[in-house]
Order: structure tokens, then C-alpha cells, then sequence
């Protein structure tokens, strides 16, 4: 990635996860990174968001939030490696800037664009279950507190966040009056949502009881 923006550099580096070692190696993509995006998916994105999206834009699964904090951190302010410094209280109710948690995004994109704006694409995706607005709800606290409100933060390394939600069926049920401005959508539903193609023959196994009744403890199991 030619030009790579400060953000994106630190993100790279942050990106710690067992899965995305193990298949940067297994995959032989040890120095070019684990995932790009396939042309069709990466033309509807970039038609959804009316941006141009790089073919060798950044790629992560289930990203962790604070990995996302700190990156912007680490490209606006001189952090030293190695040195121990206090965690930042944020503004309001003295919470601490990082929470030290497994909360993440399940796919993260990020890319540069031709005015040296960067990019993140957060998306939300689910298979074969439905959202939870207690839990969509709880993700935009978080992502408050990392981008606020604006559509465009920073100065030095200016960084313009997305939200997107993917699932094989829109759902109905969304609630986004508690979500910050730059998540939302100008769209009827409020919010920006993508399908994702699922095939229609999957199965799921189930422990129940002699009569086929869901039970943890049960003897027995059903598929479906």
C-alpha cells in the first residue's frame, strides 16, 4: 500500500489476532497481509459508499475496538513503545479511554482516499440469528467514545468512520436513536444494511431429551 496513511500503518501493526497469523502463513501471504477484498464485494461497497476502494485496502476480522482506539491515538500524539504511561479518562463519568476487553467489529476495512482521508469501514454481520438492539445499542457507546459524534475527526490524520450492518434478511427491529450521528444512514431505514448470501441447506445440531425437547443436560441430539 503505497502512501500507507499513519492510522492504517498502526492498525496493521495492532493486528494481533492467532487467526490472522496462522493464515497469512498457511495462505503464503506472509508480507502482503491475510485478506483482500473479492472485486464484486469491494464494487458494492464502494458503490454503497460512493467512495473508490483501493484493491489493497486493509482487511481485518473481528477487530478489537481497542486495537481501533489506539491506532488513532498512535497517529495523532507521540506515544513512546515500551514506556508506561496512565490510561486517559474520557470526559464523562471518568470512564478509562481503554476498556481492556474482547469487544470488537467483525470485519474492519480501511483505505485511503485520494484527499489523504482515512477510512474505516466497520460492519456488523450475522448468519443464522437475529440482532440484538441491547448489543448494536452497546457497540455504538463504544464507538462514541472512540470517533464521538462527527463524520470527520482528527486534523493531522483525518479519519471518516462507516457503519454497516450485513445479514442475509433486513430486519425490521433496529433501534438507532441512541446511535452517534455518523452511524446512522440518510436512508428510510435509518441505518446502512447490505445482504449477505447464505446458502439455504445449512443444518445445526441441538442436544434435547428423549422427546426431541430442547434440554443442555439432554441424552440425546437432533439435526434440523
Amino acid at each position: 500500500m503505497a502512501n500507507k496513511s499513519k492510522v492504517i500503518d498502526h492498525l496493521e501493526r495492532l493486528n494481533r489476532k492467532e487467526r490472522s497469523i496462522l493464515l497469512s502463513y498457511v495462505l503464503g501471504r506472509r508480507t502482503e497481509g491475510v485478506f483482500r477484498l473479492d472485486p464484486y464485494f469491494a464494487g458494492i461497497l464502494a458503490n454503497e459508499l460512493d467512495l473508490e476502494i483501493p484493491n489493497d485496502a486493509f482487511v481485518a476480522m473481528d477487530y478489537h475496538l481497542d486495537w481501533i482506539q489506539m491506532a488513532l491515538c498512535l497517529a495523532n500524539f507521540k506515544w513512546q513503545r515500551g514506556k508506561v504511561i496512565p490510561n486517559p479518562e474520557i470526559e464523562s463519568g471518568g470512564r478509562l479511554l481503554f476498556q481492556a476487553n474482547q469487544e470488537d467489529i467483525d470485519l474492519l476495512v480501511a483505505f485511503e482516499d485520494r484527499n489523504r482521508r482515512t477510512h474505516l469501514v466497520l460492519i456488523e454481520a450475522k448468519g443464522v440469528t437475529s440482532w440484538d438492539n441491547t448489543q448494536l445499542e452497546s457497540k455504538a457507546d463504544r464507538l462514541r467514545l472512540i470517533f464521538g459524534e462527527a463524520k470527520l475527526i482528527g486534523d493531522i490524520h483525518p479519519v471518516v468512520p462507516h457503519f454497516i450492518l450485513m445479514s442475509p434478511n433486513e430486519s425490521a427491529n433496529i433501534r438507532t436513536e441512541g446511535w452517534p450521528e455518523w452511524m446512522k444512514a440518510e436512508k428510510d431505514r435509518g441505518y446502512t444494511w447490505l445482504r449477505i448470501p447464505i446458502r439455504h441447506d445449512l443444518i445445526k445440531v441441538t442436544r434435547t431429551d428423549c422427546d426431541g425437547h430442547v434440554d443442555e443436560d439432554g441424552d440425546y441430539v437432533i439435526v434440523r
